[in-house]
């Protein structure tokens, strides 16, 4: 079996622009928000939503989140705790 080894570059992108940590939340938040909160070319690396959240100045709500598929344990869990 070839054993495949990641890439430095495949690699960073995975860790948080701003705590340098590796993000293990996969979410998506609309265009607006993330172009305002991330300038290029940095657009296609991630963030920690607290970290995302910190940049905004507020939390993040579920309104925030785009319809991706990703979001729905999120979405699932905002409408379990009301």
């Amino acid at each position: 079996m070839k054993k495949t080894s990641l890439s430095a570059n495949a690699f960073r992108s995975w860790l948080c622009l701003d705590c340098n940590k590796l993000v293990g939340e996969l979410y998506m938040v609309h265009n607006g928000l993330w172009e305002q909160a991330v300038p290029p070319p940095h657009q296609k690396r991630m963030l920690h939503l607290a970290c995302l959240s910190a940049r905004i100045g507020r939390p993040i709500t579920v309104e925030d989140l785009s319809d991706a598929k990703c979001n729905d344990g999120y979405r699932w869990f905002a409408g379990a705790a009301r």
